[in-house]
């Protein structure tokens, strides 16, 4: 397992090796948009062919029922902009020549 902790705006990962599963919890929503479609763009390139991404995001609304500071920084996107923004970014699927 290797774990890399950073901004990930100045995020650099090697081309080589690729990781079987990019991990993002939370991270998104704090991007602009612009931010996020480099991000996605990415997270392809670091994903093996046949991994996975995965990303979990809070949408439409805040989650939890405290109150939160007059100025909050978050951006609770309708999921219909991942997936127009995933959508043109995903990897086709490559047949290894194993399955039946």
């Amino acid at each position: 397992v290797e774990l890399h902790c950073q901004d990930v705006t100045q995020l650099q990962l090697p081309p080589s090796p690729k990781y079987d599963l990019v991990f993002s919890n939370w991270l998104l929503m704090y991007l602009t948009d612009d931010e996020v479609s480099a991000i996605a763009q990415q997270m392809l390139t670091w994903c093996k062919p046949g991994g996975y991404i995965f990303f979990r995001e809070s949408c439409f609304r805040q989650s939890g029922n405290s109150a939160r500071p007059l100025h909050n920084p978050t951006q609770y996107r309708h999921p219909r902009f991942y997936l127009q923004t995933f959508g043109p970014v995903q990897q086709p699927v490559v047949d290894d020549g194993e399955s039946d």
